[in-house]
C-alpha cells in the first residue's frame, strides 16, 4: 500500500506545473455576451497558432470562463483559479466595471491580469499585477485633442457632452484640456441626457459661435441624430468622436450625408482596414474561420493572447512575478492593434487609429502615437 501511495505521489508530483493555464474570463451569456462571443473568436484563432508549442517543457493551456455577466461569478471563477497549481495568468474581463473587480482579487492573490477592452483608470490604478491593453478614457481624450490641432488644425471647438455618462464626461474633460494646452480654444460647452432626440436649441446656438470643429464624446444614437440635424440646419463642420461611435449603425443611419460629404472622424483601438502585413493576415485569417470581418474586441483578445505568449517564451522561468516584471518593461511590441509599450507602468503607450465614417464603412486614415 505505501509503495502505491508513493506512486501516486510521484505521478502527481510530475503531472503538477505540466501546463501553463491561461484563464479568459469573458461574458459568454448575460447582458454582455456579445462582447465576449468577439472575446472568444480572436481567443481560438491565436489558439490554432500556439496549440502544439511547448515553453520550456510546458503546453500553453487555454481555459475559458463564463462570467455570466456577473460579479458574483468571478468571485466563483477565481475561487477555482486559487486552488489551480498550473494557474498562471488572466485574460479579462471585457467591461470595466468586472474588470475592476476582478483587478481587486488578482492584486490580492499575486496573479497577473490582462484586460485587453474595459478603459476605467481605477482597474489598474494602485496596483502591480493588472495590466490594460487597449487606452484609457483619459489617453482616448488626449489623442484626439491633439488630433484636432496637429493633424485637423482645427483651433475653435464646442464640446456636447452626456451628461451623467462617466465615459463621455472623462473624454470631455481631457480633451478640453489637452485641446487648450496645444493652443486652442474650447468656445462653448454644453450637454445632453441619454436618448435625448431634440438638439435645435443646441445646434442654434452653436452656429453662433462659429467653430471649425464640434467634439461630441457619445454613443451612436445621440450622435446619428445631432448630425442629422446639425447637417440639415446648415451647421457643417468637422465632428469629432470617440470609440463610443464604432458602429454599423452610425454608417448606415447617416449613409446619405457620408455621400454628401460630411467629414467626421473617431478614435479605435483597432481597424481591419489597416494594410500592414500583420493586420492584413490576421484579418484574412479570421474571415477564413467565420466568415465576418474582425472587431476590435477580438482584435484585442488576440493580441492580448500573443502578447502573453510572447512574454512566456522570454522568461528565464515560468514565474508570476518574473512575468510581471517583463511585461511592466516591454517595449514596441507589435501587434494587431499597433505598436504597443508599458515603459514601466501598467497603462500601455499604444498607437490609436483614426477611422473616417463614410458610405461604405469605417475608412482607416492614419495612426497616431504620442509620447
Amino acid at each position: 500500500m505505501i509503495r502505491i501511495l508513493k506512486i501516486l505521489f510521484l505521478f502527481y508530483f510530475l503531472s503538477c506545473g505540466r501546463n501553463i493555464n491561461i484563464y479568459f474570463l469573458v461574458s459568454l451569456s448575460g447582458p454582455e455576451k456579445v462582447y465576449g462571443k468577439e472575446a472568444e473568436k480572436g481567443i481560438k484563432l491565436f489558439y490554432e497558432r500556439i496549440k502544439n508549442k511547448k515553453i520550456k517543457g510546458k503546453k500553453i493551456n487555454v481555459i475559458i470562463r463564463d462570467i455570466e455577466s456577473d460579479i458574483n461569478k468571478i468571485k466563483e471563477i477565481f475561487d477555482e483559479i486559487k486552488k489551480d497549481r498550473n494557474s498562471f495568468l488572466i485574460i479579462g474581463p471585457e467591461i470595466s466595471k468586472f474588470a475592476i473587480f476582478a483587478s481587486l482579487i488578482a492584486e490580492k492573490n499575486k496573479i497577473p491580469l490582462i484586460t485587453p477592452t474595459a478603459t476605467n483608470p481605477l482597474v489598474t490604478e494602485g496596483k502591480n499585477f493588472v495590466f490594460r491593453l487597449t487606452y484609457t478614457d483619459i489617453a482616448q481624450g488626449s489623442y484626439l485633442a491633439k488630433f484636432a490641432i496637429r493633424n485637423l488644425k482645427k483651433k475653435k471647438a464646442i464640446i456636447l457632452f452626456e451628461a451623467q455618462n462617466p465615459y463621455s464626461e472623462e473624454l470631455s474633460k481631457q480633451f478640453e484640456a489637452v485641446f487648450n494646452k496645444e493652443g486652442g480654444k474650447i468656445l462653448f460647452k454644453a450637454f445632453y441626457l441619454k436618448g435625448d432626440t431634440s438638439f435645435s436649441k443646441h445646434i442654434e446656438n452653436f452656429k453662433k459661435y462659429k467653430p471649425d470643429l464640434i467634439f461630441i464624446p457619445g454613443y451612436v444614437k445621440e450622435v446619428s441624430m445631432f448630425i442629422k440635424k446639425a447637417y440639415k440646419k446648415g451647421l457643417n463642420i468637422t465632428f469629432l468622436g470617440g470609440d463610443g461611435w464604432y458602429s454599423p449603425l452610425l454608417i448606415s443611419s447617416l449613409k446619405d450625408l457620408w455621400k454628401e460629404g460630411v467629414e467626421a472622424f473617431i478614435t479605435s483601438p483597432f481597424s481591419p482596414f489597416d494594410t500592414s502585413k500583420n493586420v492584413i493576415k490576421f484579418v484574412n485569417d479570421f474571415k477564413n474561420k467565420y466568415k465576418e470581418i474582425p472587431s476590435f474586441v477580438s482584435a484585442l483578445y488576440y493580441d492580448a493572447f500573443n502578447l502573453s505568449v510572447y512574454i512566456i517564451e522570454n522568461l528565464q522561468k515560468i514565474d508570476r512575478e518574473e512575468f510581471v516584471k517583463n511585461l511592466t518593461n516591454l517595449k514596441n511590441f507589435t501587434g494587431v492593434t499597433g505598436r504597443i509599450s508599458f515603459n514601466g507602468k501598467k497603462d500601455p503607450n499604444r498607437e490609436v487609429f483614426i477611422l473616417k465614417p463614410e458610405e461604405e464603412g469605417f475608412k482607416f486614415i492614419t495612426k497616431l502615437y504620442f509620447e
